[in-house]
């Protein structure tokens, strides 16, 4: 009876200092914080080098943050921004040091020392609101930037600006492969495009909704990396989902399931066309393995739902990054 007694107060104290199992790696939460020794912050836009990834950008209304160490320790770089509520963060895809910022109020800057110190680009009598901008993939002095009023381009880094289309610019995107074609998403008017650098426009909004006010005008242009005539973009209104398979001359709503959650930014996975991920105002970030056919949520390790931005970067590890309100800077490794 005592070796009994004995023998299961051994297996008892046995079960009690054993330690809890290690959870497996695919187990654990998607999303992990790097914000570093930053506060965390609302980020409304993000970006990195192309050739780097522990390079890394955020807008917010606080200004300009660079880590260079994949988010482990961050520093403000506001030298020289009249204005520190942040719209738009890009690094221009030709030279990885000169990087653009918008603002909302002051216009558009620019820096050439990878954003130590920030010149303004911008005209007095152009609307100030920045909303969108891209570069030429192929030229690197030409620049379009889009505003609450309209669209302009510059084909000198910005010292001169030509205005081409008035309202409210949602989107601006380059094709691919044709330096001269460019595609703009208006407010209440839809998209355009253009194939000779901006003298000429025609609309392509055959297969969009109709709405009270208007067509839906895109918030993201995305383009499959494989086939540029495949592109989708999130349209304005009822925040839905739209594929054309024909460089933009029909359009077919996808992805109805995520119609009610008010998607806002839309980015495909440049090494994998099937590859598609929306954000939602506030229910979460979503992704799609079959080009936009089927949906699930991917949110854990998130502390919140309310999503201000995202974006992809495939350099080094591939990882996602995701800007929420008032939370900071997630990442996600693409396995």
């Amino acid at each position: 009876m005592k070796r009994i007694i004995l023998y299961m107060l051994l297996i008892f104290l046995c079960r009690c200092t054993q330690k809890n199992p290690v959870v497996p790696e695919t187990e654990k939460a998607d999303w992990c914080s790097i914000n570093g020794d930053m506060e965390p912050l609302t980020v409304q836009t993000i970006a990195a080098y192309s050739n780097a990834a522990e390079y890394i950008y955020i807008g917010t209304y606080r200004g300009v943050f660079k880590s260079i160490n994949g988010g482990n320790n961050w520093l403000e770089k506001n030298d020289g921004l009249a204005n520190f509520d942040v719209t738009i963060l890009k690094v221009h895809p030709l030279e990885s040091g000169i990087v653009f910022c918008g603002t909302w109020g002051k216009g558009l800057y620019m820096s050439l020392d990878g954003g130590e110190e920030w010149q303004w680009i911008w005209q007095a009598n152009q609307d100030p609101r920045i909303t969108a901008l891209c570069m030429s993939p192929n030229d690197k002095d030409v620049l379009w930037c889009g505003t609450e009023n309209g669209v302009y381009r510059s084909q000198n880094m910005g010292q001169t600006w030509i205005k081409y289309l008035s309202g409210r610019v949602m989107s601006i995107a380059y094709h691919p492969t044709k330096p001269q074609t460019v595609f703009v998403g208006i407010r209440y008017q839809g998209i355009y495009k253009t194939v000779n650098n901006g003298l000429t426009w025609m609309k392509l909004n055959n297969g969009l909704a109709d709405e009270s006010f208007g067509k839906p005008a895109p918030t993201c242009i995305c383009f499959d990396p494989t086939n540029p005539d495949i592109i989708y973009i999130e349209t304005t209104g009822w925040h839905d989902i739209y594929k054309t398979e024909d460089g933009g001359l029909n359009w077919i709503m996808v992805a109805n399931i995520l119609s009610p959650f008010k998607v806002f930014i839309l980015v495909v996975n440049p090494e994998n066309p099937s590859d598609i991920w929306a954000a939602t105002e506030k229910n979460g970030i979503w992704r799609s393995l079959d080009g936009g056919d089927t949906w699930e949520e991917i949110s854990e390790g998130l502390p919140t739902k309310e999503i201000k931005s995202l974006y992809i970067n495939t350099s080094g590890h591939s990882a996602v990054y995701t800007g929420t309100v008032g939370k900071g800077l997630y990442k996600f490794t693409l396995k």
